[in-house]
C-alpha cells in the first residue's frame, strides 16, 4: 500500500492529496481559468499548497507512488497546476501509463506531460512508450491512446509505433497503423 511505503508522514501526505483529488474530481479536465470561475479560492488553495509540496524532498517518490494508485487525480492536478519539471521527469513512465488508458485521468496526464519541456519529451518519449506497449503487445487502446499522443509530441515516435503497429495480428491494432501512416 501506498501509505505504508511513506510512513507517517508519508500517510498524512497521501490523505491530503486525495482529498485533493476527491475535491476537484467533479472538475477532471478543467482549465486553471476555469477553476478561478467556479471558486475565487482556488488560486489561493493551490498558493498555499505551493510550499507544503515543495517542503518534501522526495517528491518524486511520493508522486510515482501516487501515480501508481487508483486515486491519482490529486497529485496530477499537482503536477499540473504548481508545475514541477524535475518531478514530472521522474514519473515520465508513470505518465505515458496512463495517457494509454482510456479512463478518468488520460486527459489529466497528457497535460501534465506537455508541461515538460518538448525536446526533453521527444528524446524520451519513446522509451516509455515502447515499454508501455511491450507490456500490452495486443491492446488496441493502448495503441490507439498512444497513437495520439505521439501524432501531438513526436513524428519520430509515432513512425515507430506504427511501425511497431504493423508487425500485429491484431486487425484493430493495424487499422491504427494505417490511420497515422503519412500520406
Amino acid at each position: 500500500m501506498l501509505s505504508d511505503k511513506l510512513g507517517d508522514k508519508g500517510r498524512m501526505h497521501t490523505g491530503c492529496i486525495n482529498r485533493v483529488s476527491y475535491m476537484m474530481a467533479d472538475k477532471r479536465n478543467g482549465t486553471l481559468e476555469s477553476w478561478q470561475e467556479i471558486d475565487p479560492h482556488f488560486v489561493t488553495f493551490i498558493n498555499a499548497l505551493a510550499p507544503w509540496w515543495a517542503s518534501f524532498e522526495n517528491r518524486s517518490e511520493m508522486a510515482r507512488l501516487s501515480l501508481q494508485s487508483k486515486h491519482c487525480g490529486g497529485i496530477l492536478r499537482l503536477l499540473l497546476y504548481l508545475p514541477d519539471e524535475k518531478t514530472s521527469k521522474d514519473c515520465f513512465d508513470e505518465l505515458i501509463n496512463l495517457a494509454s488508458m482510456s479512463d478518468q485521468y488520460i486527459w489529466l496526464s497528457r497535460r501534465v506531460i506537455k508541461t515538460i519541456s518538448l525536446p526533453w519529451v521527444r528524446e524520451n518519449l519513446w522509451a516509455s512508450v515502447e515499454k508501455v506497449l511491450l507490456r500490452n503487445p495486443e491492446d488496441y487502446g493502448c495503441y490507439r491512446w498512444l497513437a495520439e499522443l505521439c501524432d501531438e509530441l513526436d513524428s519520430d515516435a509515432l513512425a515507430k509505433l506504427v511501425s511497431m503497429a504493423r508487425q500485429s495480428k491484431d486487425i484493430d491494432i493495424l487499422e491504427v497503423a494505417d490511420d497515422y501512416t503519412k500520406a
